[in-house]
């Protein structure tokens, strides 16, 4: 058994926000990506905003909030949520091809790190299984 002995120096917590820019474009400015609002002196929160044409890149975007180093950037840790669907004969509801159906194209998505450019070697998956 390993055990960490870890204390970030620095708290980020993100939120993504999909949209059109204001002029109509698709695309959002790297000068517009990051909102940074700090909630404590080791906290900050940091608002990315992404049009409807632009990719997804978390590491992207945390690079335009100035909070990090290049260096930094290369040491943080992503943690993203992750649901596994069941399908439960004991669980009344769908029709069973329906559920099936569903849990097929769920197992077929991309991961979740590919869709948001994070690289698998600071991505940490929490997950939990939801019968259907």
């Amino acid at each position: 058994m390993a055990v960490l002995n870890v204390s970030p120096e620095k708290t980020v917590r993100y939120a993504l926000e999909r949209r059109l820019t204001m002029v109509g474009k698709p695309f959002v400015a790297d000068a517009e990506r990051a909102t940074v609002t700090r909630l404590a002196s080791d906290i900050d929160r940091v608002v990315l905003r992404f049009g409807s044409m632009d990719d997804v890149a978390i590491p992207a975007g945390l690079a335009c909030s100035g909070l990090f180093t290049s260096a930094e950037l290369d040491k943080i840790s992503y943690y993203i949520g992750r649901e596994t669907v069941i399908a439960d004969p004991r669980i009344l509801g769908m029709a069973p091809w329906r559920e099936e159906l569903f849990v097929s194209m769920q197992r077929d998505t991309a991961p979740t790190g590919n869709s948001f450019c994070v690289p698998s070697k600071q991505l940490i998956e929490i997950g939990t299984e939801v019968r259907i």
